[in-house]
């Protein structure tokens, strides 16, 4: 979707966009490789802030009509999912993990 915006938007909106959801994947597995549960946990948690960025943008792109309704809510589906997840994550660590 990105790819096809004109420049303009794509170097200013789409880049926010695209490091913020990449952000999201990039902090779990950084926590993942983390030793420590509270760095394991930490890194989770600014994923779950990553997510909460990307809704941000995904709002943003639909208001100014770069996105259309109908990707942006399927956006927004997506991203609402992992709030969630995270959280178990989160609690699966805290629980399981000794250090």
């Amino acid at each position: 979707m990105i790819s096809e915006w004109e420049n303009f938007k794509k170097w200013t909106l789409g880049k926010q966009f695209i490091e913020a959801v990449d952000s999201v994947s990039a902090n779990i597995a950084e926590g993942y490789y983390r030793h420590f549960k509270k760095d394991k946990i930490n890194f989770y948690r600014y994923s779950r802030g990553s997510v909460g960025e990307s809704i941000q943008w995904t709002e943003k792109a639909r208001i100014r009509g770069h996105l259309s309704e109908d990707d942006a809510r399927y956006i927004l589906d997506e991203l609402n999912k992992l709030p969630l997840a995270i959280n178990k994550l989160i609690q699966y660590t805290e629980t399981k993990l000794k250090y």
